[in-house]
């Protein structure tokens, strides 16, 4: 996805209270605009891309110049040749209590172009790897 169009995403407002579950999707009702429910309370990142077992996300932290790209999945395992590929994308796996699934995120701090490159990477391997069944 272009930078515009996930800059449009990162600055449209958004309800915090929306956030239910570590993991979980929720949706605006009046943009409906799809979100993944981060590790914290309030911390949401908009979809980016949405397959069938996965989303893909990102959001800008509040308290610095950071990023971090999140993919989602609604599973607890990945098969270990797409484990090996996001995490050559500097992706770490990660899991907690009560998550839906696991996810695999990374930090940038300040750098919007490199978070930008990875989360389309991600999405084109994710692509690959569900081809037949994601939708746009």
């Amino acid at each position: 996805m272009n930078k515009e169009e996930i800059i449009r995403k990162l600055e449209a407002p958004v309800d915090s209270s929306l956030w239910t579950n570590i993991g979980a999707i929720v949706e605006d009702e009046d943009s409906k605009q799809r979100y993944i429910c981060g590790t914290n309370v309030g911390h949401l990142y908009p979809i980016i891309y949405e397959g069938k077992g996965y989303a893909v996300g990102i959001r800008k932290l509040v308290t610095e110049e950071a990023y971090r790209v999140r993919v989602q999945f609604f599973s607890p395992e990945v098969d270990d040749e797409l484990h090996l590929k996001l995490a050559d994308l500097g992706l770490e796996k990660k899991s907690w209590e009560g998550e839906t699934g696991c996810h695999y995120s990374r930090l940038f701090e300040g750098d919007f172009d490199s978070a930008v490159d990875t989360l389309n990477r991600a999405i084109s391997i994710l692509k690959g790897e569900h081809n037949a069944e994601d939708k746009d």
